[in-house]
């Protein structure tokens, strides 16, 4: 009886030591899934959507926490060059900016995103626009008709 006793009482404290929290979030993004680059193929406004040259831009985000970004423009679609912003991904959202990219110079320019899927071959991300000149504001300020979608795929 002893024998079982002390058998019951290992088991059981094995189970309790064994559970574990939930508190990492599991079904959060890790910034490491966006890593890459990325090309638009999708981006829905107001109706609006984007033109053939607008449809090569491309965006790479790297271990550094930048995005080199690549925008094409004209007749011919020229690129018109590279900016390179600042990311950081928290809680399914990933946050943008633009150093000093504001209409101010000494204001950065801010868009935010909801993460609605990201997998190995596609991102898709709902987009709000911040205020230049702060550090952001929660997606629950901005109401879901001044929002857009951009769906990119990994290239």
């Amino acid at each position: 009886m002893t024998n079982n006793k002390i058998f019951l009482t290992i088991l059981t404290l094995c189970l309790i030591f064994s559970c574990s929290s939930d508190d990492d979030n599991s079904d959060s993004i890790e910034s490491s899934k966006i890593i890459g680059k990325w090309q638009i193929i999708d981006f829905q406004e107001y109706g609006f959507t984007l033109g053939e040259c607008e449809m090569m831009e491309q965006r790479e985000f790297k271990t550094d926490d930048t995005i080199k970004i690549n925008y094409f423009f004209g007749d011919n679609c020229q690129n018109s060059g590279i900016n390179n912003w600042t990311f950081t991904v928290s809680n399914n959202k990933l946050f943008t900016k633009e150093p000093n990219g504001g209409l101010n110079p000494d204001n950065d320019y801010i868009i935010n995103y909801n993460i609605l899927e990201l997998n190995s071959t596609t991102l898709i991300i709902e987009g709000y626009y911040v205020d230049e000149g702060v550090d952001g504001i929660t997606p629950q300020e901005i109401p879901t008709g001044q929002r857009f979608t951009e769906t990119w795929k990994r290239i």
